[in-house]
């Protein structure tokens, strides 16, 4: 990169930094009428989800099944354009039924049906009494997507090391693409739409409560959701939630920090397990310093791509999302010096969706919704004075890659929470370096009665990692106690 300004570009790959900026409108009421109603009064034909996931009959689960959901593209024109929305339903086992729990397992960008396709056993207890439904929110997955750069033009997006005059021509060519193909709906996929998508599916599947678990964007996304329809809102969790509408200068000094921290304890955890990188956390700082200066100057090829000193930051900040990354992270690095560079593509890569050997829309998709959900459209010299700025796994504290952004935002929504909410749950992670625990902290109170559960530990998200957490977010859902604790421990099991 540019030695300092690199790693500001990690807000391209979060997407958390979309300032207070959400679309607010007038909102039907606990009884719809008008151009709405047909809308919320539509009936579903459901497949069994081999017409977007093609696979052979024996893999088929009879109680996965999937269907179409026409929404309006314009909330403020229910008359005008319509877009489909994929949904996926999983049946509730053979406990005594609660309804339907939506949901969102992060981004933005990211599929919600994808993921939900490749689930674990995470959500074992949940699936046995809830019907769980994802869904891919506006932009995303198999939806209709944003059509921008992709190839080997995405490839070099993503890792050219530039200073902050390049950083800002590379921005408005990508977005000049995306106008070419993409204008249309643009101006659609904010975070605010997605919410009131959700509403809609809560209707047409017959709930009168929205029951949610939403990760990280998916927890920012639920609060959307609560501020706009606060009556509707069933038993809601939030695990790595953040308030969208905090200014993305304020976000970025709070999440700077958490990285700055997270980085530091790497460190220590690798010199205490015999660091391949140095044997004090001083030689292992000076060793890594070396490589990316290196990588800045002699770009390591792999199979015809490169690993530049920011492709090696982003790994870095990659591997920060899972402590269990956090080892793989230290090989790379020492691979990465000795010339080999496979380790380190590879986490870098999970950042932007680069799968199977070529890229998903996710990338794209993250791009259009956080410039969707920000009125905020920065000029050139402001963005190159942020990327020279820029100290290393530093995020910019403005909207980068809004600069010449082809469409505005619609008026933003100017705070999180309603009257009449019920008692939510957020859960954050002193150890978070993507959706910082401070975040967590600061929406538990701005929703109103929510109730923080705090876990002691390191990683992006909670709930599935730790016992003690999975006890208390199980026990909300199913039993709709908040839980007697406000802490967990890492490692405790109760």
């Amino acid at each position: 990169m540019k030695t300092r300004r690199m790693a500001g570009r990690l807000l391209l790959a979060l997407g958390v930094l979309a300032a207070g900026a959400l679309v607010s409108a007038d909102l039907p009421g606990d009884g719809v009428s008008g151009a709405l109603r047909p809308f919320y009064s539509q009936r579903l034909t459901w497949t069994d989800c081999t017409d977007v996931y093609p696979m052979e009959q024996e893999d088929v689960n009879p109680r996965v099944r999937c269907a179409w959901v026409k929404v309006p593209v314009d909330y403020g024109n229910p008359g005008g354009a319509t877009a489909d929305i994929y949904v996926q339903r999983y049946a509730a086992g053979t406990g005594d039924r609660l309804g339907s729990l939506f949901l969102n397992f992060g981004g933005p960008g990211v599929s919600g049906t994808e993921v939900y396709l490749d689930r674990d056993s995470s959500h074992a207890r949940l699936a046995n009494r809830y019907d769980l439904v994802s869904f891919d929110p506006r932009g995303t997955g198999a939806n209709k997507t944003p059509e921008c750069p992709g190839g080997e033009e995405l490839d070099r997006f993503v890792s050219d090391d530039l200073d902050g005059a390049g950083w800002a021509r590379r921005t408005r060519s990508f977005a000049q693409k995306c106008r070419l193909d993409s204008d249309l709906a643009l101006p659609y996929l904010g975070s605010v739409n997605a919410a009131r998508d959700l509403d809609v599916i809560r209707a047409v599947l017959g709930e009168r409560k929205t029951n949610y678990l939403g990760y990280s964007y998916g927890g920012a996304l639920g609060a959307v959701y609560a501020s706009l329809f606060p009556q509707r809102v069933g038993r809601m969790v939030l695990d790595g939630g953040y308030d969208p509408t905090i200014p993305v200068a304020e976000q970025a000094r709070t999440l700077n920090a958490a990285v700055r921290r997270a980085y530091a304890q790497y460190i220590d955890d690798c010199v205490s397990r015999s660091c391949p990188l140095g044997a004090t956390p001083a030689a292992v700082r000076r060793n890594i310093d070396g490589l990316l200066a290196r990588l800045e100057r002699e770009p390591l090829d792999v199979k015809g791509r490169r690993v530049t000193r920011k492709r090696a930051e982003d790994a870095i900040f990659a591997a920060f999302y899972s402590p269990e990354d956090r080892w793989p992270l230290s090989r790379a690095l020492a691979d990465a010096r000795a010339g080999r560079g496979e380790g380190l593509l590879k986490l870098a890569d999970g950042l932007y969706g680069y799968v199977d050997g070529e890229f998903t829309t996710e990338l794209a998709s993250r791009i259009a919704i956080t410039c969707a959900d920000t009125t905020a459209r920065p000029t050139a010299r402001e963005v190159e004075e942020a990327v020279d700025q820029a100290a290393p796994l530093e995020f910019f504290p403005i909207e980068a890659d809004c600069l010449d952004w082809p469409e505005p935002a619609t008026p933003p929504l100017t705070r999180v929470g309603a009257p009449g909410l019920p008692p939510i749950l957020v859960v954050a992670t002193t150890g978070d370096p993507v959706t910082p625990w401070a975040w967590g902290k600061d929406l538990a109170a701005k929703l109103g009665p929510a109730s923080l559960l705090t876990y002691q530990g390191e990683g992006h998200t909670a709930y599935g990692a730790n016992p003690c957490v999975n006890r208390a977010v199980d026990g909300f859902l199913l039993e709709g106690g908040l839980p007697a604790a406000a802490t967990c421990a890492a490692g405790a099991r109760s």
